[in-house]
């Protein structure tokens, strides 16, 4: 995996959060408080085809309900499982836009459901291929896209 790898993760963060979550990131000068993550969930989803691994998306736990108001259009209360909905949506879409970067526009790949995991839930058995960490209004968000390494015999 080439070293643009990170870059390409930011992006394809900062454009499906921009677009669907209407969350856009900050410089770290104007992030102060919200480069912590109080309190995370992790999402992950996995995925099978010409190239195998998951991804990851970790954020404090106060961004999901902002996320998911701002994805649904809804201004009244959201229930927790809405929100935590809302937060594997997204980590569908940032998965959806990553994998033809990965194997080409045509690649045809199975992905899992997106799951909630506790902690890491030992998915760092293997370091990640590539991080991303975005600064929003509502705390940091972390990205991570792990390959699995096909050993052929």
């Amino acid at each position: 995996m080439d070293a643009e790898w990170p870059d390409r993760l930011a992006q394809v963060a900062v454009e499906s959060f921009g677009t669907l979550g209407f969350m856009f990131p900050l410089d770290e000068a104007e992030a102060g408080a919200a480069g912590s993550l109080i309190e995370p969930i992790t999402v992950a989803v996995s995925f099978h085809g010409p190239r195998t691994g998951w991804v990851t998306l970790t954020a404090p736990s106060g961004l999901l309900p902002i996320l998911a108001a701002n994805m649904t259009g809804d201004d009244g209360p959201i229930s927790a499982e809405v929100q935590q909905d809302a937060f594997k949506e997204m980590l569908n879409v940032i998965c959806g836009n990553l994998l033809p970067q990965l194997a080409g526009a045509e690649a045809v790949f199975d992905v899992g459901s997106p799951k909630i995991v506790d902690g890491q839930n030992g998915l760092l058995a293997v370091g990640p291929t590539a991080t991303a960490r975005l600064l929003l209004d509502a705390g940091q968000v972390d990205v991570a896209l792990f390959l699995a390494e096909v050993v052929k015999v």
